[in-house]
């Protein structure tokens, strides 16, 4: 989600109820920030490895090149709380 879908879907001033003390707080959509998610990179990591495994059975060391999977995947969540993070509206 984009922040201008994020403001146009909550609002550009919403609610936020903090989890660890129970308070509502009013933010702009310009004070929230991205995370990377590390579960899809440690998904994509366990996917590459378990293909590489099989496919080094087949097609020897050229199949290492599956690997490029997880380094896919991790460049492109960085890619994306990038420009999450730097659009302001």
């Amino acid at each position: 989600m984009t922040r201008p879908e994020l403001a146009q879907h909550m609002g550009e001033n919403f609610n936020i109820n903090c989890t660890n003390c129970g308070n509502n707080f009013s933010n702009h959509t310009n004070e929230i920030r991205a995370k990377s998610n590390n579960n899809y990179i440690l998904t994509a990591v366990g996917i590459s490895l378990l293909v590489t495994g099989i496919l080094f059975l087949f097609f020897g060391l050229i199949a290492t090149l599956s690997m490029s999977i997880a380094i896919y995947v991790s460049h492109q969540q960085n890619t994306n709380v990038h420009a999450f993070n730097t659009y302001r509206i």
